[in-house]
Parts: structure tokens; C-alpha cells; sequence
């Protein structure tokens, strides 16, 4: 049987140690975008067009485009218009979807929240 060493143990650096270590960078000036959310890519493409449940799902994978508008409007603040929208599915019946729209009143608010992702929108 093999024996595995044990992981060598770290000692605090006394001061003389210290001051012989290279002084530490600033953090940039620039910070790296946040990797975009759910409901950041929801905003994002909301804030450019209407959108409905079926070209949510195409675009960015989200399958409850409903529940991300609700969470949007309690978390934020944030307002939408709804209007009906019938759609012919594969099997030759209709089913309707809401279709989002963004007031223009939160373009603003929107653009704020999507600039730490590094998704910029137009006020």
C-alpha cells in the first residue's frame, strides 16, 4: 500500500517575510462584465422589442417567460404591456400568448440594470 503524504501545513509570514512579498495590484479600473441571467437576457431583449413566450424560448431558452416578467415587476419596479397574440400550433389548433412589451417610461431603469452584464440598451 502506498502511502500518500500529508499536505504540507502553511505558517503565518512574520513581518520580515512581509515586507519582502511584492505589494499588491489595485483591482481594475474596469470591472469584468457579470455573466448575463435569465432575466437579464429577458430585459435585454425586451428593451428592443415585444416578446412572447415561444420567441423567448428560441432566443435565450427561457420557458416561463410569465414568470419572469412577474418577477421583473416585483423585484424592480419594472412596467409591461400586455396584449393577446393568437398563435396556429403544430397540430392545426390556436393557443394565445401574452406579448410583453417594456414602457417606455423604464428604458432607463433598464439600461441601469443591464449594464453590469455588459448589455447596453439605448434610454
Amino acid at each position: 500500500m502506498e502511502r500518500v503524504a500529508a499536505a504540507p501545513t502553511t505558517r503565518a509570514t512574520t513581518d520580515k517575510q512581509a515586507s519582502s512579498l511584492p505589494p499588491m495590484t489595485p483591482a481594475r479600473a474596469t470591472k469584468k462584465p457579470r455573466k448575463p441571467t435569465k432575466w437579464a437576457w429577458a430585459l435585454y431583449y425586451l428593451a428592443q422589442r415585444p416578446l412572447f413566450a415561444l420567441e423567448a424560448l428560441n432566443l435565450y431558452g427561457d420557458t416561463c417567460l410569465h414568470s419572469t416578467i412577474s418577477d421583473l415587476s416585483r423585484r424592480y419596479g419594472l412596467v409591461f404591456s400586455r396584449e393577446w397574440v393568437t398563435h396556429n400550433h403544430q397540430h392545426g389548433g390556436t393557443t394565445e400568448f401574452a406579448r410583453y412589451t417594456l414602457v417606455p417610461e423604464c428604458r432607463e431603469l433598464a439600461a441601469e440594470l443591464l449594464a453590469p452584464f455588459g448589455l447596453e440598451v439605448t434610454p
